[in-house]
């Protein structure tokens, strides 16, 4: 009698851990959210918006057929219009974008439309 406990002793303590295995992986799997490239972009974007210098307004319009994210901010009780591309860096562009809004402090001029989007971005100022 003891001799058949003890047959079936290990393969059912094999089996056992076996199990335990099988469930401590599946438990353990990190779960996928699978994320276009243009939603993570747009999601860089507004963390590059709040990390930045700017107050930005919930006025935000995503194009992703042309690639670009338009957004307004308010700047000095003024109200500026931004188009940043999804397909370049968005913290560079921020940062761009600071450097514009100095240069034209600067000057005394205020930034009323930029375009980062294209290859070469361009902005209309006007005086304050």
């Amino acid at each position: 009698m003891f001799k058949k406990i003890f047959l079936f002793f290990p393969p059912l303590l094999l089996l056992l851990f076996l199990a335990l295995s099988f469930f401590h992986i599946k438990n353990n799997q990190n779960t996928f959210t699978p994320k276009s490239d243009e939603n993570k972009q747009i999601e860089l974007i507004k963390d590059a918006l709040q990390k930045s210098i700017f107050e930005s307004t919930d006025n935000m319009e995503i194009n992703k057929s042309q690639k670009f994210f338009k957004f307004q901010i308010k700047n000095n009780q003024k109200i500026s219009t931004i188009i940043l591309s999804l397909t370049k860096d968005p913290y560079l562009q921020i940062t761009a974008l600071q450097k514009a809004f100095k240069i034209a402090r600067i000057n005394n001029k205020y930034i009323k439309f930029i375009d980062l989007s294209l290859n070469h971005p361009y902005a209309t100022l006007q005086n304050y």
